[in-house]
């Protein structure tokens, strides 16, 4: 019942998210009013690092520190550009009912690292074993880096192959569209943002 708890508890942390304070409420709310300075990390992995940190608070920096790395190496930079990158094919495809399952793989992905966090810590506490440390971490996290990879270069050919098709039809647009994405580039935008704003900009109707 505690992680049931826990897992209704962490779906607010990111409520509590600021730029000045960052995630500190988030925890000290997670751990009972137990953790009251500065932590960061992960907020999907959240309950993991409340209950690791309730157990031994003395480590809550490693913990978190640790935890986010790791957490936003799987989520932000795997996880969320697999997901979206995948959705972008499907509606290049027009197979937009495709978008919905892959939405909700995502939202189960995320709910059971929330819903499993609180035994998986337990586990930690008793086995001093961390699940980054183990083998099937470390290839799934690298089965998702060459499918992102796989997944950026499939789209960035189509859009090649549509920019070349739109030379044709309509020149000075299109290499104004090119111009758009360079100023794009200098910003730092995104790569997925980028892509996505191309194609919008070469389907604009002119």
């Amino acid at each position: 019942m505690e992680n049931v708890r826990l897992f209704i508890k962490s779906l607010f942390i990111q409520v509590l998210i600021n730029k000045e304070e960052m995630q500190k409420w988030g925890y000290k709310f997670l751990t009972n009013g137990k953790i009251n300075t500065f932590i960061n990390s992960n907020p999907y992995f959240a309950v993991l690092v409340g209950t690791l940190s309730e157990e031994n608070p003395k480590n809550t920096g490693i913990y978190s520190s640790m935890i986010a790395m790791y957490g936003d190496n799987f989520i932000c930079n795997y996880l969320k550009p697999v997901i979206l990158l995948t959705a972008l094919l499907f509606i290049i495809m027009k197979v937009y009912i495709a978008v919905i399952p892959l939405f909700m793989l995502y939202f189960v992905i995320i709910t059971l690292i929330r819903l499993l966090s609180y035994n998986y810590a337990k586990m930690i506490i008793k086995d001093k074993k961390m699940l980054f440390n183990e083998s099937i971490w470390k290839i799934s996290l690298n089965i998702m880096k060459y499918l992102k990879i796989l997944l950026i270069g499939c789209v960035f050919a189509y859009i090649l192959v549509y920019f070349v098709i739109y030379l044709k039809i309509n020149p000075l647009y299109a290499i104004l569209s090119i111009f758009i994405i360079i100023a794009l580039i200098i910003k730092n935008v995104n790569i997925l943002t980028l892509m996505v704003l191309w194609l919008l900009i070469l389907n604009l109707k002119v």
